[in-house]
């Protein structure tokens, strides 16, 4: 528990995409959807999830990327340039609904999965989960952190899930 916990309401999670060096934070609330980002340099974003229609992830060069995130006819919130991993691990966060949260390693050298490794910008737009997918996953996740079903079985049901929607 951190020193300023007490401030994080009961239904909110938080997620450190780059770790807690990096100090760039989202916090959830999930009972109103409302998000915020707290970015380097004091950069600050507000936003409802439900007014999210479309997340753009923008690779700039092979090591910076930053996220868009837009609605029906205009965007609801930018953030920080920030390192390819770090980006990349926030818009898996919020496109699962808080259920995947990425342990970011500065020295991993591994691709990032689903992009393409070149020079040249790489935009990749993807909607958000529908509702019922998303509770759909944060039960899974509950039946593996209660070690109902393991591993495996959580990846193949989580994957049924999200091939059944694209």
């Amino acid at each position: 528990m951190g020193l300023f916990s007490f401030w994080k309401t009961k239904n909110e999670i938080e997620y450190y995409p780059g770790g807690r060096i990096l100090n760039v934070h989202l916090r959830w609330n999930k009972d109103t959807g409302k998000i915020r980002y707290y970015g380097i340099y004091g950069t600050r974003a507000s936003f409802n999830i439900n007014d999210v229609k479309l997340i753009e992830w923008n690779r700039l060069n092979e090591k910076q990327a930053i996220l868009i995130l837009k609605g029906d006819d205009s965007v609801v919130a930018t953030f920080d340039i920030l390192p390819v991993r770090v980006s990349h691990n926030m818009k898996q966060w919020i496109e699962s609904g808080g259920t995947i949260a990425a342990v970011y390693d500065e020295n991993a050298n591994e691709p990032i999965p689903e992009i393409d490794i070149d020079r040249e910008m790489k935009v990749t737009n993807t909607p958000l989960l529908s509702d019922e997918a998303m509770d759909a996953l944060r039960k899974l996740k509950e039946l593996r952190d209660l070690e109902i079903l393991t591993e495996e079985e959580f990846q193949a049901k989580k994957k049924a899930i999200l091939d059944s929607i694209v």
